[in-house]
């Protein structure tokens, strides 16, 4: 029997209300044991979300691969969206 290979997806959805809060920026942190990581957050002064990438581990195999990512005007958050 040859090698099985299983895909496994997983979704994480995130609930934050900051209509009564005073931060200015909301975000989590996914890592790992060899300290790479990727930081997802909402900038309310901006209001918009970003994907920081830049401790992700190897970056410099694409020059396409872009260490900061920020979603189009259109997807801009409020003070309760949902970002997929």
């Amino acid at each position: 029997m040859g090698n099985l290979t299983t895909n496994v997806q997983k979704e994480l959805e995130l609930a934050f209300d900051l209509s009564k809060s005073t931060a200015t920026s909301l975000g989590f942190t996914i890592s790992n044991p060899r300290n790479e990581k990727v930081t997802v957050g909402y900038d309310r002064t901006k209001h918009e979300f970003y994907i920081d990438r830049t401790s992700s581990g190897k970056t410099d195999f694409s020059r396409k691969f872009l260490p900061g990512i920020q979603p189009p005007t259109s997807q801009r958050g409020t003070e309760n969206s949902r970002l997929h």
